[in-house]
């Protein structure tokens, strides 16, 4: 069996993948680098790493590797220095230069990246989506004919706890159940105060809505976190829930809202939909792949486009997210699309079924069903040890 291991850290999602037993490949990350929020070390390193010094050097890390553990590495979002052959997951096509635009126009950087990419130990490149895959080359470097390249999906397991008649019985439910999910320091830009602002009109009217909040409340602005415990009908919880404790928290709600200002690939989204939620976003970049307009969800401009509408990363939100995403600004036409769409849901049952249903057999299908996504990986290994068996 071909051995794979994993230098860098990787989003908690990989753990299905590594517990698939039709993978056809043994693969391997160490147990501390798998990671669903950062922790505070990893916060001050990743704000060191973007600093404006290394933007100015056009530092790109490359990170070295043991080479006794795999037939094949892989990293996410890193180059990699290693005698034996390597592949790279990609989030957006800015992960590969420490999501600093400045850095791939510097005259160093762009000449590492074109260096790193035409290593003829690359042997690979995963993109997450496909608006991350329709973007690289502009974004980053043309792709050399030796790299095999493949968008694949996170693999989420779908609820199988569920079925369509225990949606019905759900959307049948008197109140209207909400849920918000963000890292509390990036709750702004989620979209939380929009959320916040929309719960509190709809509540004052008299529907009969309750929100849940899923955050890292320890991170949340104190005067933020003390709105949330001083309204009524808002539960906070903490972001610190295991895979299957997290889908029961997500079918126990009907409508999953994420007006977010930044994101290149919502997780969130996609674990909702499998435990047939519908979802109220914004359309920016990788959303729109997976809420489908007025067939399982909604979706809004968002309040700052960081990336633009083409899927290109927006400079003038891109380097300057104080006077952005990080804000205080408030989106009055979000909080008005979020009031409107909740206020038709709730008062339409037979359209939030057929939609929470809708979402429900998205998720459970091709592109994003565990068996092809499972194929999609199989067929990847078996394509890349092939070229290398060949070499």
């Amino acid at each position: 069996m071909l051995n794979i291991h994993f230098v860098t850290r990787v989003r908690g999602f990989f753990s299905h993948l590594l517990h698939n037993n039709d993978i056809i490949a043994n693969i391997t990350v160490p147990s501390n680098k798998v990671y669903e929020v950062n922790n505070k070390l990893i916060k001050v390193k990743n704000k060191i790493g973007r600093s404006w010094i290394f933007d100015l050097i056009g530092y790109i890390q490359i990170l070295k590797c043991n080479d006794t553990y795999a037939d094949i590495y892989a990293s996410s979002n890193r180059f990699l220095h290693t005698k034996k052959p390597y592949f790279i997951y990609i989030e957006n096509p800015t992960g590969l230069f420490h999501y600093q635009l400045k850095r791939v126009n510097n005259f160093f950087g762009r000449r590492t990246i074109q260096r790193e990419l035409n290593s003829k130990k690359l042997c690979g490149l995963v993109f997450m989506s496909r608006a991350c895959e329709s973007t690289f080359e502009t974004v980053c470097y043309r792709v050399p004919t030796h790299i095999h390249t493949a968008q694949i999906y996170p693999l989420v397991p779908l609820n199988r706890s569920i079925n369509n008649t225990l949606i019905e019985e759900k959307c049948k439910q008197e109140e209207l159940k909400l849920l918000f999910v963000s890292q509390g320091t990036f709750f702004r830009v989620k979209g939380g105060i929009e959320v916040l602002e929309a719960f509190d009109f709809l509540r004052k009217r008299g529907f009969n809505i309750s929100l849940e909040i899923i955050t890292k409340i320890h991170d949340l602005e104190p005067e933020i976190k003390s709105r949330i415990l001083m309204t009524e009908g808002i539960i906070l919880n903490d972001f610190n829930y295991s895979y299957p404790q997290l889908e029961v928290e997500y079918f126990k709600n009907h409508v999953l809202l994420s007006p977010t200002s930044m994101d290149s690939f919502s997780l969130t989204v996609l674990e909702a939909m499998k435990s047939g939620m519908v979802v109220i976003a914004s359309r920016l970049y990788a959303i729109p792949e997976m809420v489908k307009e007025g067939i399982n969800g909604y979706l809004c401009d968002p309040q700052f486009w960081f990336f633009d509408r083409n899927n290109i990363p927006n400079p003038k939100v891109w380097n300057h997210r104080k006077e952005t995403v990080f804000s205080s600004q408030i989106s009055s036409e979000i909080i008005s699309f979020l009031c409107d769409k909740i206020s038709l849901l709730y008062k339409d049952r037979i359209l939030l079924t057929e939609m929470s249903i809708k979402s429900y057999s998205i998720a459970s299908q091709p592109p994003f069903s565990e068996e092809y996504i499972t194929k999609q990986w199989n067929d990847f290994f078996t394509i890349i040890s092939t070229n290398i068996d060949d070499k």
